[in-house]
């Protein structure tokens, strides 16, 4: 019986590590300000725009940094449009991730303008995968992804929320922290502010690994009196 309580014991520890470990790389999000967006014209033009630090321009050093995706990460865009797309059975609305035709060299495989259509969509919302993404790119090497854009399809389409999930900022050592900088405008400020880290998501997810956690404890234990309780009737 005691080897049986020790097993239980270890079977425990591993689960609890596993969870804290789980615990130790919160989830966090990203979300873009786009009151920059613009309505298009139908005729598979863009949305927005956002260029990002890997250009190597200043004004980017706060916008989001694709080498902070993980593959847990999603893509989330709100959307209006009118009309139908250009391809039927299409979505209204594609991701795309942009290389400079003049970058040389390049990660193999990457393409200049790739093209990603939503693992699913509604009428308002649609979600692009990080497989898909990778796929279309052509590499899950993103250090030269210097532009993200949000287009129409063929429909009259205008961004209005834009997300990404599971982001990793440690990915990329120094990466700018949701905090005022010492060196920037009120402008960045107010972006960094936008951006900062979902807690709410993260104390969300603490506390259903705390309430796993508790409730695993509390079968093991009432395993371990059954057991004792079954050793002293001698069964």
């Amino acid at each position: 019986m005691n080897k049986q309580i020790k097993l239980l014991i270890l079977i425990l520890i591993v689960f609890l590590s596993s969870l804290l470990l789980g615990m130790s790389v919160s989830a966090e999000s990203y979300t873009f300000d786009v009151s920059s967006a613009k309505q298009t014209n139908g005729d598979w033009k863009q949305s927005f725009i956002e260029y990002t630090p890997l250009e190597g321009k200043g004004e980017n050093e706060y916008h989001f940094n694709p080498l902070w995706m993980t593959p847990q990460s999603e893509v989330i865009a709100e959307f209006r449009y009118e009309g139908e797309p250009m391809n039927e059975g299409s979505a209204p609305i594609e991701l795309i991730w942009q290389t400079w035709q003049s970058n040389d060299p390049r990660p193999e495989g990457a393409k200049d303008w790739a093209k990603v259509a939503p693992a699913e969509y509604t009428d308002t919302t649609a979600v692009f995968k990080y497989d898909d993404i990778v796929e279309a790119y052509g590499t899950s090497d993103f250090s030269t992804v210097y532009a993200i854009n949000i287009g129409d399809t063929g429909t009259k389409l205008k961004l209005v929320g834009l997300t990404v999930t599971n982001i990793d900022r440690s990915q990329v050592p120094g990466s700018p922290e949701a905090a005022v900088p010492q060196h920037g405008t009120a402008a960045k400020a107010a972006d960094i502010e936008a951006n900062a880290p979902d807690e709410g998501g993260s104390i969300g997810i603490v506390i259903g690994v705390a309430a796993a956690v508790v409730a695993v404890v509390l079968i093991v234990v009432g395993v371990i009196v059954f057991l004792k309780k079954h050793n002293e009737k001698g069964y």
